[in-house]
């Protein structure tokens, strides 16, 4: 799954350091171009890798598009009562003294 389709991000990072390591040389070059072909292919195996994950988990594609289908879809935005909540701001139950203090010790 995700560790084989992240094989190829950990090649590239390897030519880039490989390419690096020696100064950049001219006869290194095809490290640049080995690089990008692994970053392609690795990006690649891991949107595969983690459509695959969610498609396990019961996601499919309609699950992308926040819009409702109509004006009386049930369907679609379901962040809306969410967000009109405000935030549960409560007050620090310690003086700034204290806090000052928990962050000397650390």
């Amino acid at each position: 799954g995700l560790t084989w389709g992240m094989l190829p991000l950990h090649a590239s990072g390897i030519c880039a350091c490989t390419y690096h390591f020696f100064y950049n040389p001219s006869s290194l070059q095809f490290l640049v171009e080995l690089q990008a072909f692994f970053t392609l292919l690795g990006n690649l195996t891991v949107a595969i890798a983690a459509y695959r994950i969610a498609d396990s988990n019961g996601w499919n594609l309609r699950e992308l598009n926040p819009f409702p289908k109509s004006e009386v879809s049930p369907e679609g935005i379901a962040i809306d009562e969410a967000a009109a909540l405000p935030y549960n701001v409560m007050e620090t139950s310690e003086s700034e003294l204290v806090l000052a203090g928990k962050l000397a010790a650390l």
